[in-house]
């Protein structure tokens, strides 16, 4: 059985409950259930009012394409090389864009935008 805690707001976005959730299909593959331990659940909390809360698609570009990219002399796996350009085509067209990368942009606007982690 799974115990999760979680803090503000992040309940949601919890990459746990959405895997927990998504892999309890398989067979063979049980967690006994999942308690969620919530503090602090106010939605936003850490986020100031009248914050900033979106992100030039210019800046989401710039982002992605620096994520999706792998150094010339690196060996990758075919299935890692795959999910790069995979990811990649998701930056370019604007379309099928999922969660991982949804996050990955997130953080990395963050970062750019000098935000702490």
């Amino acid at each position: 059985m799974a115990v999760v805690i979680h803090g503000d707001g992040s309940f949601a976005g919890q990459g746990a409950v959405y895997e927990t959730l998504h892999l309890s299909a398989l067979p063979n593959y049980t967690t006994g259930g999942t308690i969620h331990v919530v503090v602090n659940n106010q939605v936003a909390f850490t986020t100031e009012y009248g914050s900033k809360v979106w992100v030039e698609p210019e800046l989401l570009k710039r982002v992605g394409k620096a994520i999706t990219v792998l150094p010339d002399n690196f060996k990758s796996h075919n299935q890692v090389k795959e999910v790069y350009d995979d990811r990649a085509r998701m930056i370019e067209t604007g379309e099928g864009i999922d969660w991982a990368l949804a996050e990955a942009l997130a953080f990395g606007t963050l970062l750019v935008e000098g935000s702490h982690i």
